[in-house]
């Protein structure tokens, strides 16, 4: 649902577009990384400062993931399976959109 909705946000780099916002936040909250980005979400471009961090699980960008690709979907579900804030965006945007938040 997110690749879906970051297509349609053109016109904005990928890095700055809403959806792909999200997943960078729910990827960091289930204690991952996703490449290009700080530990904190801040996008860091092409900059030499990228970090190496072996205690969190890097993922491709939300405009590089294949979802035919069985192991790239095996990592990233085992990183956000048990993530509140993924539940909380899937249920609020793909089972009832336009609800508002869930409160845990």
């Amino acid at each position: 649902a997110l690749q879906t909705e970051m297509r349609v946000q053109s016109g904005v780099p990928f890095h700055r577009r809403m959806a792909n916002r999200a997943f960078v936040k729910i990827v960091i909250k289930a204690g991952g990384r996703v490449r290009g980005f700080s530990l904190e979400g801040h996008w860091l471009g092409d900059s030499s400062k990228i970090l190496l961090d072996h205690e969190r699980k890097n993922v491709l960008p939300l405009e590089a993931l294949d979802t035919k690709d069985t192991e790239q979907m095996s990592q990233l579900w085992e990183l956000l399976k048990s993530e509140p804030s993924a539940v909380e965006h899937f249920l609020l945007t793909v089972l009832q959109p336009g609800v508002g938040t869930v409160d845990m």
